[in-house]
C-alpha cells in the first residue's frame, strides 16, 4: 500500500482522518476525527394583552423547565420580557422545554395551566 487519500463524499474535500498503512499485515489503519456537538442558545418569550400586542405586561411569574429537567422560576421584566440563556445543546434532536405560569401581572387572570415549546436541533455542516 503506497498512496491513500480519503475524499469526503458529500464536499469533495480531503478528509482530516489520520491514515497509517502496514505492508507487513496489508493493512490500513484510518483514525477519523469526529467533532462533539456543543453550544446553546437562548429562549425569549414576551407577555402582552390580549387586547393590545403592543402593551408588554411586567411581572408575570413563569416556572420554566428545561429539557434537562432543572427548573428556573423567571419573572417577565417592565418589557413583558423572560429571557432564558445558556440552554446547552449536546445532541441533535428535540428539546422540549415546559413554561408554566405561576402568578399573573396584576390585574390579569393566569394562562392555562402550561404550555410547552418543542425546539428542533439539527446539525448544519460547513464546507
Amino acid at each position: 500500500v503506497s498512496d491513500i487519500e480519503i475524499t469526503n463524499i458529500e464536499n469533495g474535500q480531503n478528509s482530516e482522518a489520520e491514515i497509517v498503512a502496514d505492508n507487513t499485515n496489508n493493512t490500513v489503519q484510518v483514525t477519523v476525527p469526529n467533532k462533539k456537538i456543543t453550544g446553546g442558545y437562548s429562549l425569549q418569550i414576551v407577555k402582552v394583552d390580549e387586547q393590545n400586542e403592543n402593551t408588554k405586561l411586567e411581572g408575570a411569574q413563569f416556572k420554566v423547565t428545561l429539557p434537562d429537567g432543572s427548573q428556573q422560576d423567571v419573572t417577565t421584566n417592565d418589557q413583558g420580557i423572560i429571557d432564558i440563556s445558556g440552554i446547552a445543546i449536546n445532541e441533535e434532536g428535540t428539546d422540549t422545554i415546559k413554561v408554566e405560569e405561576i402568578t399573573p401581572p396584576a390585574g390579569y387572570t393566569k394562562i392555562f395551566n402550561s404550555f410547552e415549546i418543542k425546539i428542533t436541533k439539527t446539525q448544519i455542516y460547513q464546507n
